[in-house]
């Protein structure tokens, strides 16, 4: 069948065939190749990043046969490695004319897929020479610069470039950043045991595969997809918190990245036949960030926990909404019910007081208990009904609703200095605190209720709203390039959602009863 065979099926149904296709006889990998091949459909740079013998040479092998007319070239990078074993030998013809040319026939330079294992092994010339290829596609053979045809290389090591190596700029090129690790289910792993030698070639249709045009088509048409509200505000919560905890995580991602991170969440809209970017999408930024064996766990949960929490952008903004929802509650009780208890006090100089007395020997004593000192530990003197200070008395709440009281001996035998406690005193509480007032607002509570009724029809918007979105996601969370289980996370985040705006439902209908 010819390459510019028509195709008579879907993109996403091709894109899952050609998944399937790929991931034949290979156990827990289906993952991986989705992602790479997603990679290799925008001509992305791909990294790799597991211990030896997981199948990531394999892998690469495969994802090179789902495009048509591959110049395939592959080598295992070492210590020792020469220029002439990746660009080319030089050749000794051109070299006896004084020309300095390598005859790159078969080599990276001409080779339109490749994978480089060990990358990380290799020497700083041929990286350096690496790094101008990726950056430019172009090649200095000699004297002259020659184009590269390279649409597509992949790398692969057990291990992140080393610091201070100059070697940040080659890895940042990397835009997709894959775990490649052992098989971890005892099922699979048995399969494995029980199989053949798992072969290069696949079983794809030819025409399933896609051709150079296609994907020139493809990567202008993926140009006109939309980054959606969603995908906008949890790509900026995300890139604050990175950049906050950049120290923290050891890790720093570069404009760069990010435009080439929203090109790869559009390409997955677009074969996923959406016209805007949805939370599916969004979770392929767990291949995209980490940088570190390290900070890679941290920043896919950091990932996660952003996209769960921030899953939903309302109309309303719901930090405001609970704002609104705690002042009313707060101004309906604040009008309705005693916020303290209400004591039966007296008013002396804008202060007051508790009135009380005592008797001492034939004389009754009658004095004012400073208010402000009730349940503190704090000793003191009441004053007088003139508000003389009255030093023979001591007075102290102890830090509670009683006043102990203590006379000096000579209010009661005219001499001595000695203090004798006398039956301690007991405010009484007129109101407590939670009863009904008798005399409210009317005006003011039936204004209350309007407000309490709009917060009521504000949530029931907002469940609407997400229950729409939340239908609308279900159609379209089928994502061939997320793994089954991170769409799960999507799924249950909305659902928390909709039962945290339920129980805010339930407040503001309790707020309503109470300005009945």
């Amino acid at each position: 069948m010819e390459e510019n065979q028509k195709v008579t099926i879907s993109k996403k149904e091709r894109i899952k065939n050609l998944i399937s296709s790929l991931a034949e006889n290979l156990q827990e990998r289906e993952d991986i190749i989705s992602i790479a091949l997603l990679g290799s459909l925008i001509e992305e740079s791909i990294f790799f990043y597991g211990p030896p013998g997981t199948g990531k040479s394999l892998i690469a092998r495969r994802i090179s046969t789902a495009f048509h007319n591959q110049k395939y070239f592959e080598y295992l990078m070492q210590k020792f490695s020469t220029p002439d074993e990746i660009f080319g030998q030089v050749s000794i013809s051109e070299l006896k004319k004084d020309n300095y040319k390598r005859l790159t026939e078969g080599f990276l330079p001409t080779a339109t897929f490749a994978f480089l294992d060990e990358i990380w092994k290799s020497s700083p010339a041929i990286l350096n020479t690496l790094l101008t290829i990726l950056n430019e596609r172009l090649f200095k053979n000699g004297k002259i610069v020659e184009n590269c045809p390279l649409k597509v290389i992949i790398s692969a090591s057990n291990e992140v470039p080393p610091k201070n190596q100059g070697l940040e700029a080659l890895y940042d090129r990397f835009l997709l950043r894959v775990p490649v690790f052992p098989i971890k289910d005892k099922n699979n792993f048995e399969i494995l045991l029980e199989s053949n030698n798992v072969k290069t070639k696949t079983n794809i249709k030819n025409e399933y595969k896609i051709s150079p045009n296609e994907v020139e088509k493809w990567k202008n048409e993926i140009n006109n997809i939309k980054l959606s509200k969603e995908t906008f505000n949890i790509i900026h919560i995300l890139r604050t918190l990175l950049f906050e905890k950049a120290e923290e995580l050891d890790i720093y991602v570069s404009d760069r990245r990010w435009k080439k991170v929203a090109f790869l969440l559009k390409a997955s809209a677009f074969f996923c036949e959406r016209k805007e970017t949805n939370l599916s999408d969004l979770l392929l930024l767990k291949y995209c960030l980490w940088s570190t064996n390290e900070n890679r766990e941290k920043i896919n949960t950091l990932i996660e926990n952003t996209i769960k929490e921030n899953s939903y952008v309302f109309k309303i903004n719901l930090s405001e909404f609970d704002r609104e929802k705690e002042k009313i509650e707060k101004e309906i009780n604040k009008e309705l019910y005693y916020t303290e208890d209400i004591y039966d006090t007296t008013v002396r100089n804008g202060n007051e007081y508790f009135k009380t007395w005592r008797d001492c020997r034939d004389n009754r004593i009658t004095f004012l208990i400073d208010k402000k000192y009730i349940k503190t530990n704090e000793e003191f003197s009441p004053v007088d009904t003139n508000g003389n200070i009255l030093d023979g008395i001591k007075c102290n709440f102890k830090g509670t609703g009683s006043c102990e009281i203590k006379i000096k001996d000579i209010y009661y035998y005219g001499y001595g200095n000695s203090f004798n406690s006398v039956a301690p005193f007991s405010p009484k509480i007129l109101y407590h605190k939670g009863d009904k007032k008798i005399d409210i607002n009317e005006r003011l509570i039936n204004s209350l209720n309007e407000s309490a009724v709009k917060l009521i029809k504000d949530i029931e918007d907002m469940l609407k709203e997400l229950d729409s979105y939340e239908d609308k996601l279900k159609h379209e969370v089928d994502n061939p390039f997320v793994p089954k289980d991170d769409i799960e996370i999507l799924l249950n985040s909305i659902n928390n959602l909709t039962d945290d705006l339920k129980v805010r439902k339930v407040d503001c209908e309790k707020i309503k009863d109470l300005a009945k």
